[in-house]
């Protein structure tokens, strides 16, 4: 099995709200819980703060906290759902926020 990391593609910025956003990619298709694991440990190394979201389904999310986080009541329905590896969005801003929203593989 390969080495699952991320990246952002199509980067933009807004030098108004200090913010950046763009195309999530993964390195493989994987699971919700997976890349979260993976958001997880980056939050804590880099103090980060922020959500990750499943898509179209509001009430599937993980809220953290440099390390520390808290899932939704149906994170657990979810946590083993496939991951495109093409399809994502990323946000970041300068106070140390970065959300994720995937989407599902199809």
């Amino acid at each position: 099995e390969s080495v699952l990391e991320y990246g952002v593609i199509n980067k933009n910025y807004d030098t108004n709200s200090y913010c950046s956003f763009g195309d999530l990619r993964t390195t493989r298709v994987c699971t919700l819980q997976a890349i979260t694991n993976i958001i997880l440990m980056k939050s804590y190394l880099n103090k980060w703060h922020g959500i990750i979201e499943l898509d179209g389904y509001s009430k599937v999310y993980c809220n953290f906290d440099t390390g520390r986080f808290e899932y939704s009541e149906e994170w657990s329905r979810f946590e083993k759902i496939l991951i495109d590896n093409k399809q994502g969005r990323y946000y970041d801003s300068i106070s140390g926020e970065h959300n994720f929203k995937f989407y599902l593989w199809k």
